[in-house]
């Protein structure tokens, strides 16, 4: 293809559809006689008039009128390409991402301002949600924790949560302290409903193993409400570390059994087959891996 004959086409293309070679050059951010200058030069090499000119109105002639039917694909196909390949360079547009309601409240959120700042192409928009099953229609990304995934959407572990057990100090002082995990037996348990197993606490202390079946009149779909119960003096409650850390800290919530502990969860970000290696998805991930590690090694 001689040289210039992209903007050649483009000038030519962009006159036909604005009518004149004023109108196409302030399209194009070029000057009106350079726009002539360019479809004369297309018309010279083509052995062609493209367009008849008049005072009024720049018309197209059959052979112009043949020739822009035919580039004009020609013209989109390759914008698109460009579109893409900036798209393979940058995470840009609108990402739906849904995660429980805990997670996104206490670890990914605080890290998405920054994330942003980064990414300032990229929009993000958050839906808690704490179901287990499959993610729901038109969400871009889904955040699960559990022990095992097993989806068709395609799947990477970007962290992991380590768990125990806590209750505050004024229902320890009230109930006693459990010594072992079959103590457990006789204390409030304020359990998850979601967990596969709410019933049935399993405690290592990497030796061994112990089932214990647990009991109590309060039960929670949500992990913010069981801290929120466990800091209130309402029972025993298995948390995840980062979700008891800052009460911990405060002095209102306090490890029990701190030499057992339950199997840690895995983060998984769900992502459809056909997004896996878009930009942005690609840099939500990241975020997330980055948001894990900090929540649970703070600087």
């Amino acid at each position: 293809m001689p040289h210039g004959r992209l903007e050649y086409l483009a000038a030519f293309a962009t006159a036909a559809r604005e009518g004149s070679f004023a109108a196409a050059g302030r399209r194009l951010g070029v000057s009106r006689d350079q726009i002539s200058k360019q479809v004369a030069a297309l018309e010279a090499e083509l052995a062609t008039r493209l367009f008849r000119r008049t005072t009024r109105a720049l018309q197209l002639t059959p052979a112009g009128a043949t020739y822009l039917e035919r580039i004009e694909p020609l013209l989109q196909a390759l914008e698109a390409a460009g579109e893409a390949l900036h798209e393979q360079g940058a995470a840009n547009g609108l990402l739906t991402v849904s995660a429980p309601a805990t997670f996104a409240t206490r670890v990914l959120a605080p890290a998405l301002p920054e994330f942003l700042d980064r990414h300032e192409g990229l929009e993000v928009r958050l839906l808690l949600d704490d179901r287990i099953g499959p993610p729901p229609e038109g969400v871009d990304i889904s955040v699960r924790i559990a022990d095992t995934m097993d989806t068709d959407f395609a799947v990477e572990a970007v962290g992991t949560l380590s768990r125990g057990l806590f209750a505050a100090p004024s229902y320890l002082a009230r109930r006693g302290t459990p010594e072992r995990p079959d103590d457990l037996r006789a204390h409030d348990c304020l359990r998850y409903a979601a967990a596969p197993s709410p019933a049935q606490w399993v405690l290592s202390d990497g030796a061994r193993t112990e089932r214990v079946p647990v009991t109590g009149r309060l039960a929670f779909d949500l992990g913010l409400a069981v801290e929120a119960a466990a800091r209130a003096g309402a029972g025993v409650a298995v948390l995840p570390d980062f979700l008891a850390a800052d009460g911990v800290r405060a002095g209102v919530l306090e490890r029990v059994l701190p030499g057992w502990s339950l199997s840690a969860l895995t983060v998984f970000a769900l992502v459809p087959p056909a997004s896996v290696e878009a930009p942005r998805a690609r840099a939500f991930c990241g975020l997330l891996r980055d948001a894990v590690a900090r929540r649970l090694h703070p600087r």
